[in-house]
């Protein structure tokens, strides 16, 4: 049931990133959700687009040590 959840989550934030691409929380939500459902690389590469965006954030930095 969970796993339904955060895949549904996980669907929504990809759906706001498709119409904003450009806003970084959306990128770190989407990335701490696929962290939780245990997508760890694609994780990452989310919360990379967070710290692209918006690079002097640095609890974007410190949720990218956690994920290593």
């Amino acid at each position: 049931m969970i796993k339904n959840q955060y895949q549904k989550a996980i669907n929504m934030m990809r759906a706001g990133i498709e119409l904003y691409s450009d806003v970084a929380n959306y990128w770190d939500t989407l990335a701490c959700l696929l962290y939780e459902s245990t997508n760890k690389e694609e994780a990452i590469k989310a919360i990379y687009q967070a710290i692209e965006i918006n690079p002097d954030e640095k609890y974007y930095k410190k949720t990218l040590k956690k994920f290593k």
